[in-house]
């Protein structure tokens, strides 16, 4: 069996062709469209954009300069009648003398205090008010983090369940969104549960990673110093995230390009679906798996310098919620046909494109007489 990473490409572009533009359907659009968006809360559908970082503001008004080091100016010790006191020897600069001090002899002149970090003063009073309130504070902090899960198992759920309707209008090249969305309801609430549980775990990983090391390093915090305890509770709670983060990417990158397609044509939960994909697609195609993964970081360099351009030449238009997803529907339609005509390589039975739309008095027929 020969599994190639271009040869689906032409395929995808000819699928993307005959799905949207023979002939062109713009109510179509809107309803394909509809569920690429909602999909895409699970990720970008059409390709991800990489954000470097931005270094054009060093020099930049907005950023303070680096402070410049103050040489404070020679002591110059004056000559004085010489009234009976002594004084010192001009060559000579007394030991305890510095910036601000006056000569011997002379009335100390009162030095400025330098101003309070507003960084260093805020972060000592955020210290005190936790170590005051550590009831209050972990209140908050646990409601801000049910708050957000709350939001965001609203939006999983929604891409969940709009990932079938997706594949289901590429698969059978129709504009559908109640039919497919209450057909695949099963595999969709199933998806759910696995990012609800695999979200969970990733939160107990991050969050008990951080806490760990928010205590290892909580003796430097409240010194406000930077030693061993510092150092060692910054490798706690990075070297689990870092580990974490590899291993799920790996995992979504396999559940949304694999194990969703499965689960759509073989009728499956993600339970039933992972023994499919481990077998027929992961097991003895590694490689070919890892050039996947590459060509389509590839595809998202000029997927993403198309967006920029479409969001320039629409006057944003491009970058609005589901608006800019079905100006730019081309682009999620072409990278999820070439998803399944990569997993169609494994074998006739992951054949998705071309399925023909179940025609409307199918139903109405008895089965028998049409075997």
């Amino acid at each position: 069996m020969s599994i190639s990473v271009t040869e689906p490409f032409s395929r995808a572009i000819e699928e993307t062709r005959r799905g949207l533009f023979e002939p062109f359907n713009m109510s179509k659009w809107f309803i394909v469209g509809l569920g690429a968006w909602l999909a895409s809360f699970l990720g970008e559908a059409g390709g991800g954009g990489v954000n470097f970082p931005n270094f054009s503001g060093l020099n930049s008004p907005s950023r303070p300069a680096a402070k410049k080091a103050v040489v404070p100016p020679p002591v110059v010790i004056p000559q004085l009648p010489n009234d009976g006191r002594q004084l010192p020897d001009p060559g000579q600069v007394p030991v305890d003398m510095g910036p601000g001090a006056a000569a011997p002899g002379l009335p100390q002149e009162e030095v400025p205090a330098e101003p309070p970090d507003p960084v260093e003063e805020g972060v000592k009073k955020a210290v005190e008010w936790v170590e005051g309130n550590v009831g209050i504070a972990a209140f908050l902090a646990l409601a801000f983090v049910l708050v957000i899960y709350a939001i965001g198992l609203i939006f999983t759920w929604l891409g969940c369940r709009a990932q079938f309707v997706f594949i289901d209008n590429i698969a059978k090249n129709r504009g559908e969104f109640g039919e497919p969305w209450r057909e695949y309801r099963r595999e969709g609430n199933s998806l759910f549960w696995f990012y609800v549980v695999f979200g969970l775990l990733g939160m107990v990983i991050i969050f008990g990673s951080i806490a760990g090391g928010v205590v290892t390093a909580w003796p430097d915090v409240k010194a406000r110093t930077f030693g061993g305890p510092a150092i060692t509770g910054i490798a706690i709670a990075l070297v689990p995230m870092i580990i974490w983060g590899i291993a799920a990417s790996i995992i979504l990158f396999l559940v949304n390009d694999f194990v969703v397609p499965v689960m759509f044509i073989k009728r499956l939960s993600v339970k039933e679906a992972w023994p499919v994909v481990s077998q027929s697609v992961v097991s003895g195609h590694v490689g070919k798996l890892v050039l996947y993964f590459l060509f389509k970081l590839v595809l998202n360099i000029p997927i993403g310098i198309i967006r920029t351009l479409a969001t320039c030449l629409t006057c944003c238009i491009a970058s609005l919620p589901y608006i800019g997803t079905v100006v730019t529907l081309p682009l999620p339609y072409f990278y999820r046909c070439y998803n399944l005509a990569f997993l169609e390589q494994f074998g006739p039975e992951f054949r998705i494109l071309g399925m023909a739309a179940k025609p409307p008095w199918a139903d109405q027929v008895d089965p028998e007489l049409l075997s």
